[in-house]
């Protein structure tokens, strides 16, 4: 299963099998809460190792999944030839750029990203803090590179990575 899938999953099915992990872990029976006998498989050093691992990567999707909620839907989705039409359109009335997103269902940065994607504005223009730009360019600076088109132009849509990506 990839995360995208996993990310996808139900909250209370992640709870349940974290429950279950968890009483597992403990030596308890998941449904009855009795302890489990000394000869089950999940006394085995090995295996409590394993529903430990599972248990870690259980609470890293349940973040995940959490912080995922909070975002906007379109989130890393491509920008349609029809969305780019109604993002032009809000820039030229003069919408802010926080209305804009919340139209969107974006973020700001997303926004801002592909405004200048578009050419409508320019990296000077922008109000949000493009972090994915800053790192780029930082490590940049700490080796001496200087920037390109090219990685300039891959940069900007810092919210997908790539194309019509926001």
């Amino acid at each position: 299963m990839h995360t995208k899938q996993l990310l996808n999953i139900d909250k209370q099915k992640i709870e349940k099998a974290a429950s279950v992990i968890q009483s597992l872990i403990q030596g308890l029976h998941p449904e009855t809460g009795l302890p489990l006998t000394e000869d089950s498989v999940f006394q085995d050093a090995r295996v409590l190792r394993s529903l430990l691992t599972v248990e870690e990567c259980l609470k890293a999707v349940r973040g995940r999944v959490e912080r995922r909620s909070q975002l906007p839907k379109n989130v890393g989705r491509a920008w349609s030839d029809e969305e780019d039409a109604r993002l032009k359109s809000a820039f030229h009335d003069c919408k802010a750029v926080e209305d804009i997103a919340e139209d969107h269902q974006r973020t700001p940065v997303a926004i801002e990203s592909r405004l200048e994607k578009l050419g409508l504005i320019t990296a000077e223009n922008r109000t949000t803090d493009n972090h994915f730009v800053n790192a780029i360019t930082a490590a940049r600076h700490r080796t001496g590179e200087a920037g390109s088109d090219d990685a300039r132009e891959a940069e900007n849509d810092d919210e997908s990575g790539a194309g019509k990506q926001a």
